[in-house]
Order: C-alpha cells, then structure tokens, then sequence
C-alpha cells in the first residue's frame, strides 16, 4: 500500500505516472464501488481513442477492454497481472494494478503493457522449439537431457524403450547415480568440459547393474544453451558392438549411422521400421519416400571423392 507523505495527492498521483514512461498508466477513484478516472498520461489516451473527461466513468473510459476483468483486479489485487486484446486493435496488453490509500481515498494504478511483439517472438522460438524437440522425441537413438547438476529431466521415446524396464522412468536421476562405476571418472571430465560449451564424445559406456539395459553404447554430449548461457546438457546414446582388430584391442562400431555423413542408415531404418511400424493400428496409410542422386558417379569421376565426400556432407 502506498501512503507517501507528498504535498497534495495530484503530485503524487503525477509522480506515480512518471513511473511508467513506457507504459499506459490510468488513475481511477474509487468510492461505494463506483470508479471514475482521475489522470493518465498520453500512452493512455491513445489506446482509448476517446477524449479524456476528469471524473468520467471508467467503465465507459476502458470501452477498448474488458472492464471485468479490470474489476477483479480491483477488487484482487493480489492478482498481480493478466492478459487482456485491446479491440479492435488486437493489440495484448500486460495489465497491472497497484492499489493506492490517500487521505482516506481509494486509488488503483492501471498499468498497461503492450506485448504484442514480445509475443510473436516467442512464439516464433516455440514453434522452433517445437520443432528441435519433435525429432528429439522421434529419433531413433536413446537422448537424454540434463541439467547442470547431472539431473535427469527429460528422456525421449526410444530411451523410455531402450534404456529401461517398462512402467519406470528415467527423470529424476542423476546421471553419475545410473553410469556403471568404471566409466565414471572419465564421464565426469566429458560432463565438465560440455558445460564449458564443448561437444564431446565417449566411445564406450555402460549403465550399472540397477538398470536393465546392459549393452554398451557409444555418447555424445552436446551443451543446451538458453540466451547465449549453457543451461544443461543433451546425451545421445549410440548402440555399439564390441569387435576386435587382428592384435586384439577393441574398438567400437556404431550400427546405425552412416560414417561420411552421419545419417540414419539402412540398419536404422530396418529397426525403426520394426520398433515403430510392426503394430501400426491407427488405421492411415504408411508411405516409403526414396530419394536418389542421378549421375552422380559422374561427379565423382571428374571432381574426385575428396570433392564428392565434401558435398555429401553438405
């Protein structure tokens, strides 16, 4: 409650106006549930359109509104802001109401914010967004998310379906409590180095005897940044098969990607084809799309493989 001890309440009121030099500010006066406006500044009459009468009504002032809902936060300030169209400019406003006690009158700050552009920028990051996390959801290796403790908070389909039993879930762990105890040193300089913004990888990792996976798989981590800050990080899991070179030390073979360019390759889509198609019930039709490059044995021929690897890659 605001209750300064200026010399007249229209300084004060001007100075809690001044406040806001970017945002629509209307007084209103309160008395026996009646309202009338006492001031605003030009941001204000611009969004109302009308001219400006000293005690008019307020209802009739926010005409470009929902006075309903300027009403509950009147009467709930508590409510600290709501979102409101201005019409018919379809304009979003931020609205906020900051309840004013003065020589035993009654006042509410009406403070309005036009969002609208701050809106359609996020909305446009969601729908990216959206996107990157649709084929997180859908790709074929196991991903995992975590935050900058090690915590767990996001696993997608296919480590839900590879990594565990079912009925169970991975979020909520911490990723150095599921790595099996051998490969935690080395994970832990992987973990600390992606913080600092490095994309790393392991070659060989396993979980420990808690979970039901127990093959090995090759990572990679990647760092999750928000507003330019690494925020977390994302692990893919990739399903290696042990094999041995002639003088018996391993090395690992990842099945499902292709070497040059690192795509899905025809392994993966077998298995997708197995994993996610066998039972498909939903009653739509499947479709198979196959693309080709034409001559492009040509193009290796006469630009050599070097250059023909390069635009593979592109």
């Amino acid at each position: 409650m605001a209750n300064l001890p200026l010399d007249t309440i229209e300084q004060y009121l001007q100075e809690i106006i001044k406040l806001n030099p970017f945002d629509a500010v209307v007084i209103v006066k309160s008395r026996e549930d009646e309202y009338t406006v006492e001031m605003l500044n030009d941001k204000a009459k611009e969004l109302s359109g009308n001219l400006f009468k000293k005690g008019q009504q307020a209802h009739s002032f926010f005409h470009f509104i929902d006075w309903h809902q300027i009403i509950e936060l009147f009467r709930f300030p508590k409510i600290e802001i709501k979102y409101m169209m201005v019409n018919p400019s379809n304009v979003l406003c931020a609205v906020y109401v900051q309840r004013i006690e003065l020589a035993d009158e009654q006042y509410y700050s009406v403070v309005l914010r036009n969002v609208s552009e701050h809106i359609e920028e996020a909305f446009e990051q969601n729908k990216e967004i959206e996107k990157h996390l649709n084929f997180v959801e859908h790709h074929i290796n196991p991903i995992i998310s975590l935050n900058l403790n090690g915590e767990i908070i996001y696993t997608n389909h296919a480590a839900t379906r590879k990594l565990l039993e079912s009925n169970s879930t991975l979020v909520g762990e911490n990723i150095f409590d599921i790595l099996a105890e051998e490969y935690l040193k080395p994970f832990r300089a992987l973990f600390k180095n992606t913080l600092k913004g490095i994309t790393m990888g392991m070659p060989k990792v396993m979980l420990n005897s808690k979970m039901a996976c127990e093959k090995p798989f090759n990572i990679r981590t990647f760092p999750t940044y928000w507003n330019n800050q690494v925020i977390g990080i994302h692990i893919v899991f990739n399903s290696v098969d042990d094999l041995f070179i002639e003088d018996g030390s391993p090395y690992q073979l990842i099945n499902y990607h292709d070497q040059l360019t690192g795509l899905l390759n025809r392994k993966a889509l077998n298995e997708q084809w197995t994993d996610e198609f066998s039972t498909f019930n939903d009653g739509l039709n499947i479709a198979l799309l196959l693309v080709d490059l034409d001559r492009f044995k040509k193009y290796n021929e006469s630009l050599g493989k070097d250059a023909a690897d390069k635009m593979l890659k592109m």
